[in-house]
């Protein structure tokens, strides 16, 4: 049960950062951009340098040599279900680890005796079928280190740029985006506590002003994507 099409991606992978590129348009130009500028903030959320970091649905490991580069001590792993999207991941991080997953229970199976303490899940929940994102979730939490934190990064349906850009993507249809509610909610059930979460990219430059301001911007519905912390208890 390969929920988020991994034929559209296998079959797409080698052309995915150029129908990203296209699909921006203006913004498209840089998109290290979009990948450091998550990987970046997930620095800032994450108090203590995990031990080994977890990217859920790498895709073709364009976040990949950020988290490296943002945590240099931290074993990187990555699972997707797009066997030719781990190959390309493979070519630009050599040094994590890349698995790949068909269902939730492939999960358990791979990650039970190396449990991540960090576990990023950037753009991909909303590939992945309503009925099936507790399950997904569900997974994410059991192997996930006690005590350890889930970053989840999703598209702000409420802003109409970003909801342009979905509705053109081609990798995108069939998809469907979820609120910054909706992915509290879909955590909370999952187990997860120690919820918090914000609106982010608001402006799609670089530079310390912009993120500064972005923060201070965070509680309205009108970034472009949001983030969502999540914990796992320390007992369970």
């Amino acid at each position: 049960m390969k929920d988020y099409n991994a034929a559209v991606f296998d079959a797409t992978a080698a052309e995915y950062d150029r129908v990203q590129r296209d699909n921006l348009g203006c913004f498209g130009g840089d998109l290290s951009f979009f990948a450091e500028y998550k990987i970046a903030l997930a620095r800032k959320l994450v108090r203590d340098e995990p031990k080994s970091i977890l990217e859920f649905g790498c895709g073709v490991g364009r976040n990949l040599p950020f988290l490296q580069k943002y945590f240099p001590d931290s074993t990187i792993l990555g699972c997707d279900v797009s066997s030719a999207s781990l190959t390309l991941a493979a070519e630009v991080a050599p040094e994590a680890g890349l698995a790949g997953i068909a269902e939730p229970g492939d999960l358990l199976l791979t990650y039970a005796g190396c449990r991540p303490d960090l576990i990023t899940a950037v753009c991909v929940l909303h590939h992945i079928p309503e009925k099936t994102r507790a399950d997904w979730l569900a997974a994410l939490y059991a192997v996930l280190q006690p005590g350890g934190t889930l970053l989840l990064f999703e598209h702000n349906p409420h802003n109409p740029l970003t909801r342009r850009m979905f509705n053109t993507c081609p990798f995108d249809a069939g998809a469907k985006m979820l609120s910054l509610g909706a992915g509290r909610e879909l955590l909370r059930c999952a187990g997860f506590v120690d919820l918090s979460g914000r609106y982010t990219l608001f402006f799609p430059w670089r530079g310390n002003v912009w993120r500064r301001l972005e923060k201070a911007l965070g509680r309205l519905p009108m970034g472009g994507q949001y983030f969502l912390k999540a914990g796992k208890r320390k007992a369970d």
